[in-house]
């Protein structure tokens, strides 16, 4: 007998009553498994108090300033909404369309990676309410080619 239960809640606490109860035989023995589990955070990672990218196009001489909506953001998830923004500004390659700042990780090391392709950008991460400190960045700026936790290559 196989029987799948689905279970949901808002909340870490809960009790589900089935509609209908499972009735198990008084004289056999049953076992029952977990077999899979499905679990979503959906704490806020970003939020006003860390939710600002500060970027230059002309080597620091203007700044511009792009802000993160609150939500549970992966790193994929920042990079996708920060280079969508860039791309409203009109500060991309528009040659080849690609944002010249990219966010990855680098899955072997477990740090953010802030890829500049463009020897004019940079990224200040030394700014009240900044995105840094989420990617694993201190107050330092990001300038040109591949920079990653207190290091650039």
């Amino acid at each position: 007998m196989n029987t799948t239960l689905i279970l949901s809640s808002n909340t870490t606490n809960f009790t589900t009553h089935l509609l209908s109860p499972i009735h198990l035989h008084q004289n056999k023995d049953y076992e029952a498994a977990l077999l899979s589990i499905n679990l979503y955070n959906s704490i806020p990672n970003i939020t006003e108090k860390n939710n600002i990218f500060k970027y230059s196009i002309d080597n620091g001489n203007t700044w511009k300033t792009l802000s993160l909506n609150k939500g549970s953001y992966e790193l994929q998830a920042i990079n996708d909404e920060i280079q969508r923004k860039l791309i409203l500004n009109g500060d991309f390659d528009t040659t080849n369309n690609e944002a010249y700042i990219t966010i990855s990780a680098n899955i072997s090391e477990l740090k953010s990676i802030v890829h500049i392709s463009n020897e004019s950008y940079l990224v200040d991460f030394n700014t009240e309410n900044s995105i840094g400190p989420v990617l694993g960045f201190k107050r330092d700026i990001a300038s040109y080619r591949y920079n990653t936790i207190n290091r650039r290559i």
